[in-house]
């Protein structure tokens, strides 16, 4: 299997929320704007209205775009809607921890809420719940020593 960067990543993952609804055209503009906003931390209005002219959309088709990528964000996580406290807590914070690693603190908010979403997933795998992250920093430890 090739390494696969960030962009392919996030494509894959949008090819299998859309499955056979979503066009193609309408799937790249959401790349576009998810690099944009990649590049463009808190963007001001103008800024976000500037790159949607320049993709060539109205005001409609730019409300749209934004509110299908937002709907495909929401969407993360298999278990989102089952109460935090359903979970170990320990391997919880540990797991939300372990998905937060590569982000910074004004990203903290938003990241933490899908880490949260990932671990959850990760904890709802059978046989995972009470050992899952604990688990993992020991194969990491392990990988680390060779």
């Amino acid at each position: 299997m090739k390494d696969m960067n960030y962009n392919d990543h996030l494509k894959r993952m949008i090819f299998k929320q859309h499955r056979l609804s979503e066009n193609f055209t309408h799937t790249e503009l959401k790349f576009k704007l998810i690099n944009f906003f990649r590049n463009n931390s808190y963007p001001t209005n103008d800024e976000v209205s500037e790159f949607m002219e320049n993709l060539q959309l109205d005001e409609n088709e730019s409300t749209k775009l934004i509110y299908d990528l937002l709907s495909d964000f929401s969407r993360i996580g298999n278990i989102k809607n089952i109460d935090d406290s359903k979970f170990n807590q320990e391997q919880l914070e540990k797991g939300i921890d372990v998905e937060m690693e590569e982000h910074t603190p004004e990203d903290n908010m938003f990241y933490r809420y899908v880490a949260k979403l990932i671990a959850k997933d990760h904890l709802s795998e059978p046989g995972a719940e009470d050992v899952y992250y604990t688990e993992l920093d020991k194969m990491e430890k392990e990988f680390e020593k060779k």
